[in-house]
C-alpha cells in the first residue's frame, strides 16, 4: 500500500478475529515494540490500527526481500550452495551478493530483534525460518523478526504454553517446563542456523519426540564424532544444549556471531557494518508518511497514554525529565491529548519525534 503517492510504502495486516485475547494480545506486542528495534516489526502509524466490517486493519513497516525459507530455498537450487558432500553450506556459491558472511550478519539481526523483545518482557516462542524477514532499500537489506502471534509474557502468570511449530521447540517444553524462560528461543534460534549452516536438517526436524533425546555432540552434520569442531559448530552446540541451564544466552549468541563474522569469515566492511551499526545508521528505519498520522480529537478520559491519542504535531521536549532520567536513550518528544475534556500535555521517548 503506498501512501499519497509517498515512495515509503507499509504493510496492511487484515486480523479478522480482532476480538479474541491472543489477537488483541499480538496487536498490544506490536504497539509495544513500536520504535525499539528494526529487526523486530512493530505497529507503525497513528493509529496503529482501525476496524472495519472486514476486520481489525494493523499497519506494520513494509518487509519486501522474502523470509529465511525462501532464501534457504535459494541456497538449495543454487549449484554448490548446498552439497551434502561437504561439512558446511556455502552461500559464497549464490551470484547477487550473498556470502557466507552476509548470511550469519542477517541471522545476528535476527538475534538482535530477538534481544529487544525479550528486553521488553515478551518471549516470541514461534522463531522459525518462515518468521524472519528481509528488508531491502536501495540496494541495502536488513533481517526482522516477524509473527508476535504465539508471543508471551514471562512476568504474568499463565501466559506462556506450549506452544510453537514441532521441530523448532525445545526437549524441556516438550516435557512441560521452561514456559517461561527465554531460554526456549535460544533453541529455536539454534534449528534455524543449523537449517542455515548445513546441508541438511536436524535430525528431529521431521519427528519432534527424538528431541526430548537429542544430544548435538552425537550428531554427525555438527562434526563432533568424526572431525575437528568449527567455531560454528561449537555455536550451534551451545545453543542446542539440551539443558536450559547451560544454553548459551542470547548475549553469548552475538559476541559469538560476531566473533565469527569479523575474524573467521574476514567480512569486509560492508558486512562488519550491519552488526556494529545502529540500525538507523543503515536507513533502516525510514519516517511513517505524515498521511499515517491522523489528529484525533476524541475524549481518551483515563486510558494510558499511546502515540496515537495525539492529537496535535509531536515536538521534541526541552529537558529530558519528564520523560525520566535516562542516558543516551531517544528524544523526549510531548503532544497535546485531551482528557476529561481539557488538552493535556503527555511525554513519551521516540527515536524521532517529528
Amino acid at each position: 500500500m503506498a501512501c499519497s503517492g509517498d515512495d515509503d510504502f507499509i504493510t496492511l495486516k487484515l486480523i479478522t478475529l480482532w476480538q479474541s485475547e491472543e489477537v488483541q494480545q499480538e496487536i498490544e506486542f506490536l504497539k509495544r515494540m513500536n520504535e525499539v528495534s528494526d529487526y523486530c516489526v512493530s505497529a507503525i502509524g497513528s493509529p496503529a490500527s482501525f476496524h472495519s466490517d472486514e476486520g481489525t486493519w494493523l499497519l506494520m513497516p513494509y518487509l519486501n526481500g522474502g523470509d529465511f525459507y525462501q532464501l534457504l530455498k535459494t541456497c538449495i537450487k543454487a549449484k554448490g550452495c548446498r552439497d551434502p558432500n561437504y561439512n558446511f553450506n556455502d552461500w559464497d556459491k549464490i551470484s547477487g551478493g550473498i556470502s557466507n558472511a552476509m548470511v550469519l550478519a542477517y541471522f545476528h539481526q535476527v538475534v538482535q530483534g530477538v534481544a529487544a523483545l525479550h528486553s521488553s518482557g515478551i518471549i516470541h516462542t514461534d522463531l522459525k525460518l518462515e518468521n524472519t524477514m528481509l528488508s531491502c532499500r536501495g540496494g541495502k537489506c536488513f533481517a526482522s523478526v516477524i509473527d508476535l502471534g504465539l508471543g508471551c509474557e514471562p512476568n504474568v502468570t499463565g501466559s506462556c504454553k506450549t506452544g510453537g511449530t514441532p521441530g523448532y521447540i525445545a526437549p524441556e517444553i516438550w516435557k512441560g517446563r521452561g514456559m517461561s524462560s527465554p531460554m526456549r528461543d535460544v533453541w529455536s534460534l539454534g534449528v534455524m542456523l543449523y537449517l542455515v549452516a548445513y546441508p541438511r536438517s536436524p535430525p528431529f526436524l521431521a519427528d519432534w519426540r527424538s528431541t526430548i533425546h537429542y544430544d548435538p555432540r552425537k550428531d554427525d552434520a555438527i562434526g563432533f564424532t568424526h572431525r575437528t569442531p568449527h567455531h560454528l559448530d561449537i555455536l550451534i552446540t551451545k545453543m542446542l544444549e539440551p539443558d536450559p541451564r547451560r544454553r548459551a544466552t542470547i548475549a553469548d549468541v552475538l559476541s559469538m556471531l560476531k566473533v565469527l563474522i569479523k575474524h573467521n569469515l574476514a567480512a569486509p566492511p560492508e558486512v562488519m557494518s550491519m552488526i556494529e551499526e545502529k540500525p538507523i545508521d543503515r536507513g533502516a528505519t525510514l519516517p511513517v508518511p505524515k498521511c499515517l498520522f491522523g489528529k484525533l480529537d476524541y475524549d481518551v478520559g483515563d486510558q494510558p497514554f499511546q502515540r496515537e491519542m495525539c492529537m496535535d504535531d509531536v515536538t521534541e521536549a526541552e529537558g529530558v525529565m519528564r520523560c525520566g532520567v535516562c542516558v543516551g536513550c531517544n528524544p523526549c518528544c510531548k503532544c497535546r491529548v485531551l482528557r476529561h475534556g481539557e488538552k493535556v500535555k503527555e511525554h513519551f521517548r521516540q527515536r524521532r519525534c517529528q
